[in-house]
């Protein structure tokens, strides 16, 4: 009857309401029901909903840092960033989107660079290296990424491919806009960028037995990078990965004794499960890494930036990585600083650092 409370309302009012209104017996004499307080309920989506919030406006970028496209979406818009983790804690997932600045120029870009972070990398450190490139010249893009601590330990295939076509589908944008004249370079940060390039790498070498016209976006994206890749920079990169490697990136970071001891722990058991497969089924997850990268298909002009202080990527391999790539012919140069450590380049020796970089890019 028309005289009937819905449920929805009665739930959530304090009024005062005969119980005929709750649809009782007509033969039971009509009692008052009083409800002091409402039951947390929600509205249905028939009732009107309260206007959502208005977000407060963003505060305005740096001329030198104004944004093609602040993100573009990639998978799992529900990680975290990494620069909101916490003194001490255990990297957080890295959002799995492309960051996209670009210098202060109105004018189609250039230069695209791709900056690949390394393991626990935070957002905040990696822009200073996006920073050295936008002051190159006018018409530079950056794209940065930082790929899921999880997955760069695990070395999990579909996680390392979402944040690299995240990037790759960014710097895509970029190209296009620049002209036929646009270049790439990508800027790679010891095995946590190294691991997702090796992985675009991997999807660029079948794209080769794939039909032109058959090609997703996304590969098409893709195949324009590989188009337009002009140069290749490693900054404490690659490592050849070992169970006393993973250990010190891992000690590098994690500050905090127990998550890092757990996480060690964690990880030597992982080796030894992967060794024992390796013995199974022949295969080697770190040999196979180094092979990718020592025997790339990328023919363009490659930098090492290494040392004999990092612990992690062994400078005496890093050698022997250059020495294999010039035998098959590829521009391989090697800038060696003595007293660095890992990923510490660019702090110790900031205006060689730069210089090489903008060089090696065109710019100066």
């Amino acid at each position: 009857p028309s005289s009937h409370v819905p449920l929805i309302h009665l739930l959530t009012d304090t009024r005062t309401y005969p119980c005929h209104a709750l649809c009782t017996h007509p033969r039971q004499p009509p009692t008052t029901l009083h409800l002091s307080r409402p039951f947390p309920l929600p509205p249905p989506p028939s009732l009107a909903r309260s206007p959502a919030r208005t977000a407060p406006p963003s505060p305005p970028l740096r001329s030198s840092q104004a944004r093609m496209g602040v993100q573009v979406a990639a998978a799992n818009r529900g990680a975290h960033s990494p620069a909101s983790a916490s003194p001490g804690s255990p990297p957080k997932p890295a959002v799995r989107s492309a960051v996209v600045t670009r210098s202060a120029s109105s004018l189609p870009p250039k230069t695209v660079v791709i900056l690949f972070g390394w393991f626990g990398a935070q957002d905040r450190i990696l822009r200073k290296y996006a920073e050295l490139y936008e002051g190159n010249t006018d018409t530079t893009v950056v794209v940065r990424v930082i790929a899921d601590p999880k997955d760069v330990l695990l070395s999990n295939k579909q996680g390392l491919l979402d944040v690299g076509y995240a990037a790759v589908e960014a710097a895509a944008a970029a190209l296009r806009d620049g002209g036929s004249e646009a270049k790439l370079f990508v800027h790679i940060f010891s095995n946590g960028g190294a691991y997702v390039w090796e992985q675009l790498t991997q999807e660029m070498i079948a794209l080769e037995d794939e039909g032109v016209e058959e090609r997703t976006p996304r590969q098409q994206g893709l195949a324009l990078a590989q188009e337009r890749l002009s140069g290749e920079v490693f900054d404490s990169s690659p490592c050849y990965v070992s169970v006393d490697v993973t250990i010190k990136a891992l000690n590098q970071a994690i500050p905090s004794f127990l998550p890092r001891v757990a996480m060690q722990m964690g990880m030597i058991l992982l080796f030894l499960v992967m060794n024992i497969a390796s013995l199974v089924n022949g295969k080697s997850r770190p040999k196979e890494f180094w092979n990718n990268m020592m025997f790339s298909p990328h023919t363009c002009k490659q930098m090492y930036i290494y040392g004999p202080r990092d612990d992690i990527a062994n400078h005496v391999l890093v050698e022997e990585m250059i020495a294999a790539r010039r035998e098959i012919k590829v521009d391989a140069s090697g800038l060696r600083f003595e007293d660095s450590d890992h990923v510490g380049h660019l702090r110790k020796h900031e205006a060689a650092y730069t210089a090489a970089c903008l060089r090696f890019v065109g710019g100066q």
